[in-house]
Protein backbone atom coordinates (compact mmCIF):
# COMPACT_ATOMS: atom_id res chain seq x y z
CA UNK A 1 0.00 0.00 0.00
CA UNK A 2 3.14 2.45 0.67
CA UNK A 3 4.28 1.91 -2.78
CA UNK A 4 1.27 2.48 -4.04
CA UNK A 5 1.16 5.59 -2.56
CA UNK A 6 4.67 6.53 -3.64
CA UNK A 7 3.51 5.57 -7.38
CA UNK A 8 0.70 8.47 -7.10
CA UNK A 9 2.99 10.75 -5.69
CA UNK A 10 5.37 10.28 -8.65
CA UNK A 11 2.46 10.87 -11.51
CA UNK A 12 4.41 13.55 -14.00
CA UNK A 13 3.05 15.97 -16.22
CA UNK A 14 3.52 14.14 -19.66
CA UNK A 15 4.85 16.40 -22.39
CA UNK A 16 3.42 19.64 -20.88
CA UNK A 17 -0.15 18.76 -21.90
CA UNK A 18 -1.50 18.69 -18.24
CA UNK A 19 -1.85 14.82 -18.47
CA UNK A 20 -0.59 12.93 -15.25
CA UNK A 21 0.03 9.08 -16.79
CA UNK A 22 0.82 6.96 -13.78
CA UNK A 23 2.33 3.94 -15.76
CA UNK A 24 2.30 2.82 -19.19
CA UNK A 25 1.49 -0.92 -20.03
CA UNK A 26 1.59 -3.66 -22.69
CA UNK A 27 0.24 -7.31 -23.21
CA UNK A 28 3.35 -9.21 -22.13
CA UNK A 29 4.66 -11.86 -25.32
CA UNK A 30 4.02 -14.24 -22.96
CA UNK A 31 0.12 -14.10 -23.20
CA UNK A 32 0.48 -15.36 -26.87
CA UNK A 33 2.19 -18.35 -26.38
CA UNK A 34 -0.29 -20.43 -27.01
CA UNK A 35 -0.73 -19.01 -30.23
CA UNK A 36 2.32 -19.64 -31.49
CA UNK A 37 1.78 -23.71 -30.83
CA UNK A 38 -0.86 -23.94 -33.23
CA UNK A 39 1.37 -24.35 -36.84
CA UNK A 40 2.90 -27.35 -34.70
CA UNK A 41 -0.54 -28.93 -35.18
CA UNK A 42 0.79 -29.29 -38.66
CA UNK A 43 3.16 -31.89 -38.52
CA UNK A 44 0.35 -34.61 -37.66
CA UNK A 45 0.23 -34.97 -41.38
CA UNK A 46 3.62 -36.68 -41.36
CA UNK A 47 1.64 -39.79 -40.35
CA UNK A 48 -0.37 -39.51 -43.08
CA UNK A 49 2.05 -39.85 -45.39
CA UNK A 50 2.74 -35.66 -46.71
CA UNK A 51 6.41 -35.11 -47.30
CA UNK A 52 8.66 -34.12 -43.94
CA UNK A 53 10.49 -30.70 -46.08
CA UNK A 54 6.37 -29.17 -47.14
CA UNK A 55 5.27 -30.09 -43.40
CA UNK A 56 8.37 -28.36 -41.66
CA UNK A 57 8.13 -25.59 -44.80
CA UNK A 58 4.44 -25.03 -44.05
CA UNK A 59 4.97 -24.41 -40.18
CA UNK A 60 8.07 -22.78 -40.40
CA UNK A 61 6.23 -20.17 -42.84
CA UNK A 62 3.23 -20.24 -40.21
CA UNK A 63 5.38 -19.73 -37.43
CA UNK A 64 6.85 -16.35 -39.29
CA UNK A 65 3.47 -15.20 -39.87
CA UNK A 66 2.37 -15.86 -36.07
CA UNK A 67 5.74 -14.54 -34.70
CA UNK A 68 4.66 -11.24 -37.06
CA UNK A 69 0.98 -11.12 -36.03
CA UNK A 70 1.72 -11.02 -32.07
CA UNK A 71 4.44 -8.64 -32.44
CA UNK A 72 2.11 -6.47 -33.87
CA UNK A 73 -0.41 -6.91 -31.29
CA UNK A 74 2.07 -6.00 -28.87
CA UNK A 75 3.49 -3.48 -30.22
CA UNK A 76 0.65 -1.54 -30.90
CA UNK A 77 -1.69 -2.29 -28.01
CA UNK A 78 -0.90 0.81 -25.24
CA UNK A 79 -2.65 1.03 -21.45
CA UNK A 80 -2.34 4.02 -20.15
CA UNK A 81 -2.72 4.70 -16.82
CA UNK A 82 -3.81 8.04 -15.97
CA UNK A 83 -4.62 10.29 -13.17
CA UNK A 84 -7.65 10.41 -13.95
CA UNK A 85 -8.55 7.34 -16.45
CA UNK A 86 -7.45 4.52 -17.74
CA UNK A 87 -6.79 4.61 -21.74
CA UNK A 88 -6.52 1.70 -24.06
CA UNK A 89 -5.26 2.19 -27.66
CA UNK A 90 -4.90 -0.52 -29.94
CA UNK A 91 -4.84 -1.24 -33.95
CA UNK A 92 -2.47 0.06 -37.13
CA UNK A 93 -4.58 0.68 -39.93
CA UNK A 94 -7.60 1.35 -37.55
CA UNK A 95 -6.97 2.67 -34.56
CA UNK A 96 -9.28 2.08 -31.40
CA UNK A 97 -9.29 4.15 -28.28
CA UNK A 98 -11.01 3.59 -25.17
CA UNK A 99 -10.91 5.66 -22.07
CA UNK A 100 -12.80 5.02 -19.26
CA UNK A 101 -12.63 7.29 -15.97
CA UNK A 102 -12.42 6.34 -12.78
CA UNK A 103 -15.86 7.12 -11.68
CA UNK A 104 -17.79 4.88 -13.73
CA UNK A 105 -15.97 2.03 -12.67
CA UNK A 106 -17.92 -0.46 -10.88
CA UNK A 107 -15.52 -3.05 -10.32
CA UNK A 108 -12.00 -4.75 -10.74
CA UNK A 109 -11.34 -8.19 -11.58
CA UNK A 110 -8.10 -10.12 -11.67
CA UNK A 111 -8.01 -13.36 -13.87
CA UNK A 112 -5.21 -16.08 -14.51
CA UNK A 113 -4.83 -19.06 -16.00
CA UNK A 114 -2.58 -21.71 -14.74
CA UNK A 115 -0.18 -21.13 -17.94
CA UNK A 116 -0.33 -17.18 -17.08
CA UNK A 117 1.38 -18.29 -13.66
CA UNK A 118 4.32 -19.40 -15.15
CA UNK A 119 4.87 -16.61 -16.65
CA UNK A 120 3.53 -14.23 -13.93
CA UNK A 121 1.37 -12.53 -16.43
CA UNK A 122 -2.58 -12.21 -16.25
CA UNK A 123 -5.87 -10.78 -17.18
CA UNK A 124 -7.74 -7.36 -15.88
CA UNK A 125 -11.67 -7.00 -16.15
CA UNK A 126 -12.92 -3.64 -15.76
CA UNK A 127 -16.75 -3.60 -14.93
CA UNK A 128 -18.13 0.13 -15.83
CA UNK A 129 -21.58 1.66 -14.39
CA UNK A 130 -24.37 0.90 -16.69
CA UNK A 131 -21.92 -1.00 -19.39
CA UNK A 132 -21.93 -5.07 -20.07
CA UNK A 133 -20.15 -7.12 -17.56
CA UNK A 134 -16.23 -7.08 -18.54
CA UNK A 135 -16.78 -4.33 -21.21
CA UNK A 136 -12.95 -3.38 -21.20
CA UNK A 137 -10.08 -6.01 -20.58
CA UNK A 138 -6.21 -5.69 -20.20
CA UNK A 139 -4.61 -8.91 -21.14
CA UNK A 140 -1.83 -10.34 -20.59
CA UNK A 141 -0.42 -8.01 -18.14
CA UNK A 142 2.52 -8.59 -15.97
CA UNK A 143 2.35 -8.45 -12.12
CA UNK A 144 -1.88 -8.18 -12.89
CA UNK A 145 -2.29 -8.70 -9.78
CA UNK A 146 0.02 -5.53 -8.13
CA UNK A 147 -1.89 -3.32 -11.17
CA UNK A 148 -5.55 -4.71 -10.16
CA UNK A 149 -4.20 -2.92 -6.31
CA UNK A 150 -2.87 0.28 -8.34
CA UNK A 151 -6.56 0.73 -10.02
CA UNK A 152 -8.55 -0.08 -7.17
CA UNK A 153 -6.33 2.14 -4.77
CA UNK A 154 -6.50 5.08 -7.56
CA UNK A 155 -10.70 3.93 -8.05
CA UNK A 156 -11.06 4.26 -4.43
CA UNK A 157 -9.32 8.14 -4.36
CA UNK A 158 -11.12 8.93 -7.53
CA UNK A 159 -8.17 9.48 -9.42
CA UNK A 160 -5.58 12.09 -8.74
CA UNK A 161 -6.58 15.49 -9.00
Amino acid sequence: MEEQKKELKLAQDSEGLGIKVLRVLHPSFYHYVTVLLIPLALLGLIPLGVDFIFVLLTVWVFEILMVSGCWVALVTTRYVIQADRIEITSGILVRQSRSVPYDKIVNITGDQSLLQRLFNIGNIFIDTAGGKPFETALFGVENHQEVVDFLFALKQQGGIK
